[in-house]
């Protein structure tokens, strides 16, 4: 579950010191902070940071309460 805020304001972030692997799994976006309604406002979100490798795929994630008709990567 990732919580995010107005643009500026603070949001949920993974952050590896090392290799980041992603086997799949499932991510919920919701708005604001430890709210449970969908995020609707549009922009890229960094969900990740690592500082060595990327193993996996990131097609190997999706989001599970997608809005209906909005498009997301993973990139």
């Amino acid at each position: 579950m990732f919580d995010y805020g107005a643009a500026g304001s603070q949001r949920d972030l993974i952050s590896v010191s090392g290799s980041l692997t992603l086997n799949g799994g499932g991510i919920n976006l919701y708005q604001g902070t430890g709210g449970t309604a969908q995020l609707t406002t549009p922009g890229k979100y960094t969900l990740f940071t690592y500082n060595n490798a990327l193993g996996g795929a990131v097609g190997n994630l999706s989001i599970l309460n997608q809005v209906p008709g909005d498009f997301y990567v993973f990139g």
